[in-house]
């Protein structure tokens, strides 16, 4: 067999993660989150400068360096509440700490728009997401509803509701709006088949996307802004790690629910939907310092596609007259996890429906941004419940 050295392989590639408690400082006995990706890009950035000396013979004096902090992008596979951690990072928010989780509890639905059980009011707000996924009757008293207004032992909800009952099943909702809450990471990336291990500190986290396509795995990544990096052979940099979650992920085709505009469900078929918050980090440097002494964040700027079938002027309209539009549309697994995202206000920047050649469909590519609500609350909500079926 030969002597040669192995050669370390993807397969073999783990990365996983702990929320610092002192930005860019090491945790002394960290216990890691093992992350689920499909290939990840985080490096160290090195910056140097080539030095402008003249010199009679046309060679470089020195390249000296100037700078270096960290970064990249872990690609994902969406799967029921895997990546909570990462999503409050990029919202810079926090999930409801007492969220609703109710099994198997005797539910009323009465027309036109309350529900009825023991629990369903506590820690519940106005504008809260709520996933039922209870034994009704009616399927259409299923799914994610928006409370409205709260009473003692009931909610009214923005959605139609027709006369029923339930006992058996699951009600659920932990929702998280956009913040400022700054959130920095300790990850590390282990080549476990070599014993070779990387830790980058003070990640921030940038840029996190969603994107819907029909036919495919529901996909997104995460992009981090970090300050150190430190290696060491041999030994991992965590006391303990936590397995990855098993759940399963989600497809854009019979795992999406329906995209609704403005209250109401969207008739126009759509091929494909995606999403992306930017969080606008920069290294701060300083002199005397190598790496940055914090990673600061700029404005929170949300944006996305929509591609549909063209079929009529609607959309094309909305976007000619600047017109504000709510878009709501979720995403669940075969157990029942679902995740809801809201954009209160809307606006259309482009919409542009192209002819790209013979045998094929004419689509409307739009383009668009999410603005802050009437109110000047929040400019994205999400909610995710892991209920199981009934």
């Amino acid at each position: 067999e030969s002597s040669m050295a192995d050669k370390a392989e993807s397969n073999r590639v783990r990365v996983s993660f702990v929320r610092e408690s002192v930005f860019s400082v090491p945790e002394v006995t960290p216990t890691y989150q093992i992350a689920r990706l499909t290939n990840e890009d985080l490096a160290a950035n090195k910056q140097t400068v080539t030095s402008d000396e003249l010199r009679s013979d046309r060679m470089v004096s020195d390249q000296p360096e100037v700078g270096f902090d960290t970064g990249g992008s872990i690609s994902v596979e969406y799967s029921g509440q895997t990546y909570k951690d990462w999503i409050e990072a990029a919202m810079c928010g926090t999930f409801d700490a007492s969220p609703t989780d109710l099994t198997d509890v005797a539910v009323t639905a009465t027309a036109p728009d309350t529900y009825a059980a023991t629990g369903i009011d506590t820690n519940v707000l106005v504008g809260d997401w709520l996933y039922f996924n209870m034994d009704f009757t009616d399927p259409a008293n299923n799914g994610w509803k928006q409370v409205t207004a709260t009473g003692a032992g009931s909610i009214t909800v923005s959605q139609a509701v027709t006369n029923d009952s339930a006992s058996t099943g699951h009600i659920g909702g932990e929702n998280i709006i956009n913040g400022v809450e700054k959130r920095s990471y300790e990850v590390e990336k282990g080549f476990t088949d070599i014993a070779e291990y990387m830790r980058y500190s003070g990640m921030r986290l940038g840029t996190w996307d969603v994107s819907l396509t029909a036919g495919e795995i529901v996909t997104g990544s995460f992009a981090f802004m970090g300050t150190q990096l430190t290696t060491q052979s041999d030994t991992e940099f965590g006391s303990t790690y936590t397995p990855a979650s098993t759940t399963p992920v989600m497809n854009a085709t019979s795992n999406v629910g329906e995209i609704v505009k403005d209250g109401a469900f969207l008739a126009t078929c759509i091929q494909s939907i995606s999403f992306t918050v930017e969080n606008n980090l920069r290294s701060q440097m300083c002199v005397g310092s190598k790496f940055p002494s914090g990673i600061g964040y700029g404005r929170q700027l949300i944006t996305g596609t929509l591609t549909a079938y063209f079929e009529d002027l609607t959309l094309f309209n909305e976007m000619l007259s600047h017109d504000d539009v709510s878009l709501v549309f979720s995403m669940y697994d075969i157990d029942g996890r679902s995740v809801v995202f809201e954009f209160p206000r809307v606006k259309f920047n482009t919409s542009t429906p192209s002819a790209d050649g013979v045998d094929t469909d004419v689509m409307e590519n739009i383009e668009w941004t999410a603005i802050a609500d009437d109110t000047g609350i929040y400019q994205m909500r999400l909610s995710m419940s892991d209920g199981g079926n009934p």
